[in-house]
């Protein structure tokens, strides 16, 4: 498994440009078949029975980044972000740009010999330093060009591991791997959807073409940090999250909580009184309306460049989930 999650946090993925996720995705996944839709989602299925119910899982695969705005005449990249991104994650990082070829650039940081005030620059203001001049630079990188994270994966203590993009690779590793499980046993369909990040666009376009009896969202979500202390954070190594509120069909929440308790799948659960930040606001509306849930895994430092999971947490919602699923005929029914 930590082989996978590396495969799948090393692709570059910065929304709207999700090509490379796409491919590690039908490396480590087992479906009957799949297409990609105009807009990038990928979308797998394996097929038991026309009759029976069929099942919508989605991760989204793309990740926060950065676009390219200007280029100045020292050779120096101003960029926008792409997604929700904090200034101060990125002084000194080393990023990746997707141009003609790809280069590493370094965020320019002041050394503090030099620096007059502590200010930490937006990131509009932020310089990404190639070492390569503006006339070098014009035939590679253009305006619009994608930055993102330099990919890396390291393992921390016990069953922690550092990264970019675990938001949300370690939602598609969860359906990869459950994908493997599961083979031929149910109608499953796995979207892997497109610019979450940018306003859940990409599960917006794929729900116009499916309609599941029964959906399950599967995203990160916000891990505890020593020095915050917020309810909508949640430990890491304490399992499954499983969310409530009105996004969130009530029944399919008790199913889950009974579910996870009779198995000793380790779980929590988490309120959100309003649409929740996941492809859910939108999958819960289309369609017709679908009956929907959220499962998240706890991600400690999330958007920034090495984010921090348990890999206890995604294996219990892989465990969650195959439950779910074999026993999707009673949920359907209300049979709690």
């Amino acid at each position: 498994m930590y082989n996978s999650l590396s495969r799948l946090v090393s692709a570059f993925g910065v929304a709207g440009h999700e090509e490379d996720v796409r491919k590690v995705i039908l490396d480590e996944g087992s479906f009957s078949d799949y297409r990609v839709d105009k807009i990038g989602n990928l979308i797998c299925r394996n097929t038991y029975d026309d009759s029976a119910p069929s099942v919508l899982l989605d991760a989204h695969m793309d990740e926060v980044g950065f676009i390219v705005r200007y280029i100045d005449d020292a050779g120096m990249i101003y960029v926008n972000a792409v997604g929700g991104i904090d200034s101060r994650a990125l002084i000194g990082k080393e990023l990746l740009i997707r141009g003609e070829e790809d280069l590493v650039g370094i965020v320019a940081n002041i050394p503090p010999h030099m620096s007059k005030d502590n200010k930490v620059p937006g990131v509009s203001e932020l310089q990404v330093d190639t070492g390569l001049t503006k006339e070098e630079l014009q035939d590679i990188v253009r305006i619009g060009t994608p930055i993102g994270y330099v990919p890396h994966m390291e393992r921390l203590g016990g069953t922690a591991v550092s990264g970019k993009a675990f938001d949300n690779r370690v939602g598609c590793l969860a359906l990869c791997e459950l994908s493997k499980r599961l083979g031929d046993k149910r109608n499953v369909t796995y979207l892997f959807s497109t610019q979450e990040e940018v306003g859940t666009r990409g599960a917006t376009v794929a729900l116009k073409d499916i309609s599941p009896d029964i959906a399950i969202c599967v995203d990160a979500t916000q891990g505890d940090m020593h020095f915050i202390d917020s309810p909508i954070t949640r430990s890491l190594g304490s399992g499954a999250i499983i969310g409530t509120g009105p996004n969130i069909d009530p029944g399919v929440f008790r199913w889950l909580v009974n579910s996870a308790r009779s198995s000793g799948v380790p779980y929590t659960t988490k309120a959100y009184p309003a649409p929740t930040p996941t492809n859910l606001r939108s999958m819960q509306l289309l369609a017709g309306g679908v009956v929907s849930g959220l499962v998240a895994i706890p991600c400690r430092y999330m958007h920034s460049p090495s984010e921090v999971v348990d890999v206890n947490d995604i294996i219990s919602v892989i465990s969650l989930l195959e439950r779910f699923i074999d026993d999707v005929d009673d949920v359907i029914r209300g049979d709690f």
